[in-house]
């Protein structure tokens, strides 16, 4: 059997002792004429719908907690296999010899493990790289904002050394070449081109050699007063020898009769 709630007017379970629609309190024995306590149905209604509320609130709080963390977990995942992509292959470039790409992927894993430090390491060893075929130019341009290594600081230190010795010695080669030297037959190179020779031979080539030495130490930037010294009163009565530093060269000379000189570039170490 079944009975009628008092409030709402709906079919109910015959031992029911609320409505399961609206929450009216029934009793056993309740008739249909029975007045309903309208505020009682009501303050029961409202506690049970507030409960069915929270209740849900609470589950859904829940399942927005666990959204959040297994996105962020996600994210973090792809975000360290990214990082860990790119360290890789920055890896196989850098032992590859293209250190140009090693650079760039090393640069996109923003600091991963020790991806700052083998930046610079790809910088040293493209540096050295050139630095064994003698292209000084090129480890300078390389290095000269990448000292933070102390092997990278010496490498910089002894390119720099070497080009400005063979710039020097490139310079003693063109002053070889000049009209005068060329001409005269005077001078001769050596082998190494480190080392100019200037040997009058007879006295008959005094006014020649005078002239070829005036514009080799012109084009040299070596002062006028070294060959002053050459071709004093004293050394043309008796001879005479000596040296003289005069920037990136050390002249030698001897005068014995005739005038034998040779201008030598420095040690690379002097530079």
């Amino acid at each position: 059997m079944s009975r009628i709630c008092p409030n709402c007017k709906k079919n109910i379970e015959d031992d029911a002792g609320f409505c399961r629609y609206c929450g009216f309190r029934v009793l056993p024995g309740d008739n249909d004429d029975i007045e309903p306590n309208r505020s009682e149905s009501v303050d029961i209604g409202e506690a049970t719908n507030e409960h069915v509320r929270k209740k849900k609130s609470g589950k859904l709080a829940v399942i927005i907690i666990i959204v959040i963390i297994l996105v962020a977990v996600g994210a973090f995942g792809v975000i360290f296999g990214t990082k860990e992509m790119h360290y890789q292959a920055a890896i196989k470039s850098m032992d590859a010899g293209d250190y140009e790409s090693a650079r760039a992927d090393f640069a996109n894993t923003q600091g991963y493990k020790d991806s700052t430090v083998l930046i610079e390491e790809c910088y040293y060893r493209e540096a050295d790289g050139y630095y064994n075929e003698e292209e000084y130019d090129k480890v300078i341009e390389i290095l000269k904002d990448h000292t933070d290594a102390d092997k990278a600081k010496e490498l910089l230190e002894n390119a720099e050394k070497r080009k400005k010795y063979n710039d020097a010695k490139d310079k003693l080669s063109e002053a070889a070449k000049n009209s005068l030297a060329n001409y005269s037959n005077l001078c001769k190179l050596s082998r190494d081109g480190a080392t100019l020779t200037v040997n009058e031979g007879s006295a008959d080539n005094a006014t020649m050699t005078g002239l070829v030495l005036r514009e080799i130490f012109e084009y040299l930037n070596i002062p006028t007063s070294v060959m002053n010294d050459m071709f004093n009163v004293s050394t043309a009565l008796i001879g005479g020898s000596g040296e003289e530093e005069s920037g990136d060269y050390i002249v030698k000379w001897r005068y014995y009769h005739t005038l034998n000189l040779e201008i030598t570039v420095k040690d690379v170490e002097s530079f």
